[in-house]
């Protein structure tokens, strides 16, 4: 009966420490696997921002603890003739100046996550595309 005891927790032991090399071994390559994972550890600092576009310019909301902090991105407008007269396409305007800002904050290093709510500023403006920015 002894014996019998003795053997069950050798067996115990030896799987767990088994199991243990195996996870050791594990982890790193699943690490490797996925690098954008690895760097969301819990020291990395992430960061938030949205674009929006507004009547003829584009904003970017840079998501802070006290509210959001604006930056303006505007283009030079964007115009077409109709019998001879000069007409500016609104629309155009801001979806080049929208354009730009996400081409900003992608140069920057920020990841697009996704369109949703634009929560941060004062009026009510519709959708905006989020951005996070993991570790910078």
């Amino acid at each position: 009966m002894q014996r019998n005891r003795i053997q069950l927790v050798v067996l115990i032991v030896s799987s767990l420490v088994v199991g243990y090399g195996a996870l050791r071994m594990v982890v790193p390559v699943r690490a490797a696997q996925n690098p954008g994972r690895a760097q969301m550890g819990a020291a990395a600092s992430v960061k938030y921002a949205y674009v929006l576009g507004r009547n003829d310019k584009a904003e970017i909301c840079f998501v802070e603890a006290q509210g959001c902090r604006i930056q303006e991105v505007t283009v030079p407008a964007v115009t077409f003739s109709n019998a001879g007269s000069t007409i500016t396409d609104m629309a155009a305007t801001q979806a080049v100046a929208f354009a730009k800002a996400v081409s900003l904050l992608g140069d920057a290093g920020w990841e697009m996550v996704g369109s949703g709510p634009a929560y941060a500023t004062s009026n009510i403006a519709g959708e905006a595309l989020h951005f996070r920015q993991v570790g910078r």
